[in-house]
């Protein structure tokens, strides 16, 4: 069914997608492709805020994932390396990190970080390989 979500997305069928993608959610709800998709349809759909949310939830979940690191930084330009550490410190409470934030002594990291994630979501493309590999550490 996720595979019929991508395919309507790539068709341009925003609505088919996100209804196929739900779908697939409340069969699979620990799916990290699905919710990637998730994130993904947000973003096209103008809500950029959820999709920022929707990637941070997986980044929780595999903080290890420097393509997630990236689209998080890439949905939100202001969010620093040191404010991606703290959400994953706070996966009891994430209304503790606010997602909109402001740069405030940008090490080099943060800027190595934020210079390579320009091109992440040029397209709006987000990384389908790399949840591939989120799915096998997450045991299926």
């Amino acid at each position: 069914m996720l595979e019929e979500a991508v395919e309507a997305r790539e068709r341009g069928d925003l609505m088919n997608s996100l209804a196929l993608c739900l779908e697939h959610l409340a069969d699979s709800p620990n799916d990290p492709q699905g919710h990637l998709l998730l994130a993904n349809l947000y973003y096209l759909s103008g809500c950029a805020e959820l999709a920022a949310s929707s990637v941070m939830d997986l980044f929780r979940r595999f903080p290890d994932k420097l393509s997630l690191q990236k689209l998080l930084v890439a949905l939100n330009p202001n969010l620093t390396l040191e404010e991606l550490s703290a959400a994953n410190l706070s996966k009891a409470n994430p209304s503790e990190v606010n997602v909109v934030s402001s740069v405030q002594g940008e090490g080099d990291k943060d800027k190595e970080l934020r210079e390579s994630s320009d091109s992440v979501l040029a397209e709006s493309e987000f990384d389908f390989d790399e949840l591939n590999l989120l799915e096998e550490k997450d045991g299926g």
